[in-house]
């Protein structure tokens, strides 16, 4: 966070089961002067900078779309090609360990 110069992003929300009051970012936001609960959406201009907030609404496993079956990423391998590029690899580790720092 101290390398951010133009822009910080900072994602949160309200954690209802916990109560709510632990996060990062309502500590900060408090320190500022403002709940996050109660913050408006928009731009809100605070001493040297300024602050958008966008809500955006909880997404439930309920309302995503199924999923469909998933595919093993070991039948995508080509195992002449995967051999190969082993090959490649240890000539590579060898040349580079007869290499003197």
């Amino acid at each position: 966070m101290t390398r951010a110069r133009e822009r910080l992003v900072l994602s949160g929300g309200i954690n209802l089961k916990a109560g709510g009051s632990n996060t990062y970012l309502q500590k900060l936001l408090e320190s500022l002067g403002h709940e996050l609960g109660a913050l408006p959406e928009g731009e809100i201009k605070l001493d040297h900078a300024s602050m958008t907030v966008r809500r955006l609404e909880r997404v439930t496993a309920s309302a995503e779309a199924p999923k469909a079956e998933m595919e093993s990423p070991l039948t995508r391998i080509d195992p002449v090609h995967f051999a190969q590029v082993w090959r490649e690899r240890a000539v590579r580790c060898k040349n580079v360990l007869a290499t003197p720092l």
